[in-house]
């Protein structure tokens, strides 16, 4: 039963629905840039891929900043629609149309200050509707049952965004011989779908009222605290081996949904049509290697979980590769199944780590620090998805790509296929090697909780067991004398 204090109001299901409509949108921008976006700027616009890379690099890395610096703006706002709203008024522009405007200034320096800034320019539009979007649900209720069903009917909406974001617009730039017109007419008709979400989310949630949140120093000063507790978080030996799980699985991401559409239009020859149905497929069954995965993390561990779906995704992607020209949609399609499952399961059981990192955490500092990691992931997510592309479009580069060209070379069409071959492979088995000396299960996390309400009740350090204490150092990274300290967090 939902209990309402103060100026809540109750949670019903469209209100629930409204609120969950926005991630339509978070999800949907999110796919189809990283389907389309490098083959938009080297195939159409001609911007080398080198120089590519490098748009996305200083792209996230601008992106990494703005978000704390929206964070700290989100919560000093003040405002007839409270503080968190009012940027939802953003997301009714379509601004996902920016990036997409062709220009020809005759001057490839002056071509990749306008996609570079326009690219920019878009990620600062999602930066300003996305943060305050992840933090206005505490304010909208105290419960804990609704507020996770709103987050369940949110990662819905989130995944048939990545159906539109993946089918619509390969679909609607199919449909003209000048492909410049094409991504164009896209970048509108995307963005006035994706639009519309955000109104309604403006319209049907709401804030708590009388929230004040003091200023305890300068902008600069705030976001230097920030990232210094960032830092902090490193000292958690179990946190820099999820990150490194993590990153290799969402890198994996990035890399193969960059050079998906490469493979099946270029080095395979086949249509447009072909390559976003089989990306449709691989979406689909992204929602099969949901359960099957968390099975796995509630039957074993986690580290299973990782290791048995990034088996099957490397597996999967390598066979892709060797697929002829010629091969059948279903055939194709199959695999694209198996890759969609494989990617399900390494990217749920990596977020699923997260939710344990915050109590090794708190044996390590005494505190409870969720927040700044969960900020901190979201900061190194940004900086490697520009590194990440970064280094799908230094291969392309190496390989012999000819941005604008109609017809590639064999050697770079073949190329394509084996950096997609190794690439992915070679993350995910460092992601793998990682997750073998990733050390929290259900065996050694129910020790670390039990040693963590024995202090908290006063117990004395000189009493621990043995065994509590070779498993929290295994956790921990640190001899147990050191533990359980607030300086930690320092």
């Amino acid at each position: 039963m939902e209990k309402i204090t103060g100026d809540e109001r109750r949670m019903t299901l469209p209100r629930i629905l409204a609120y969950g409509a926005a991630d339509l949108a978070g999800g949907g921008m999110v796919t189809s840039v990283s389907v389309l976006y490098t083959l938009f700027l080297t195939t159409v616009a001609g911007i080398p891929p080198l120089t590519v890379g490098m748009i996305f690099l200083i792209v996230k890395i601008v992106s990494a900043i703005t978000n704390p610096v929206m964070g700290y703006i989100t919560d000093h706002t003040r405002s007839r629609f409270g503080r968190r709203r009012l940027y939802f008024l953003f997301g009714c522009f379509p601004f996902f149309a920016i990036p997409w405007i062709v220009v020809d200034f005759g001057s490839l320096t002056l071509n990749t200050i306008w996609y570079g800034g326009t690219f920019i320019l878009f990620n600062l539009f999602s930066t300003i509707v996305a943060v305050p979007y992840n933090s206005i649900l505490p304010e909208m209720t105290t419960d804990y049952g609704v507020r996770s069903r709103a987050i369940g009917f949110r990662m819905v909406f989130s995944k048939i965004g990545t159906l539109i974001g993946t089918w619509v617009p390969l679909t609607i730039v199919g449909w003209f011989a000048v492909k410049s017109q094409g991504y164009l007419a896209m970048g509108i008709i995307i963005g006035i779908i994706f639009a519309v979400p955000w109104l309604i989310t403006f319209l049907f949630t709401w804030e708590r009222r009388g929230i004040s949140v003091e200023r305890e120093g300068t902008l600069g000063q705030e976001v230097a605290a920030l990232f210094r507790s960032f830092l902090t978080t490193l000292r958690n030996s179990s946190f820099r081996k999820h990150i490194v799980m993590y990153l290799c699985a969402l890198t994996t991401f990035d890399v193969f949904m960059a050079l998906f559409i490469f493979v099946v239009t270029i080095s395979m020859g086949r249509e447009m049509s072909l390559a976003r149905d089989i990306l449709t497929t691989v979406q689909i069954f992204q929602f099969f290697g949901l359960p099957v995965a968390t099975w796995l993390c509630c039957r074993y561990s986690n580290a299973r979980a990782y290791m048995t779906a990034a088996v099957v995704l490397a597996v999967s992607i390598i066979a892709f590769t060797l697929q002829s020209d010629s091969a059948s949609f279903w055939q194709l399609a199959g695999i694209g199944a198996f890759i969609g499952i494989g990617i399900g399961g390494v990217i749920m059981s990596s977020w699923n780590n997260l939710s344990f990192i915050s109590d090794v955490d708190e044996m390590l500092t005494t505190r409870r620090r969720e927040g700044v990691y969960a900020g901190f992931q979201s900061f190194i997510r940004q900086a490697s998805q520009g590194l990440g592309m970064m280094l799908v479009n230094s291969a392309l580069a190496a390989i012999g790509f000819v941005s604008g060209a109609e017809v590639q070379s064999e050697a770079t069409r073949e190329g394509i296929r084996t950096f997609l071959m190794l690439a992915p492979a070679g993350l995910l088995v460092i992601g793998i090697i990682f997750a073998c000396l990733f050390k929290i299960n259900k065996k050694n996390y129910d020790i670390l909780m039990a040693e963590i309400f024995r202090l908290r009740a006063g117990g004395d350090k000189a009493d621990v067991r043995p065994e509590t204490r070779k498993v929290v150092e295994a956790l921990t990274g640190h001899r147990y004398e050191r533990l359980w300290n607030p300086d930690n967090a320092r």
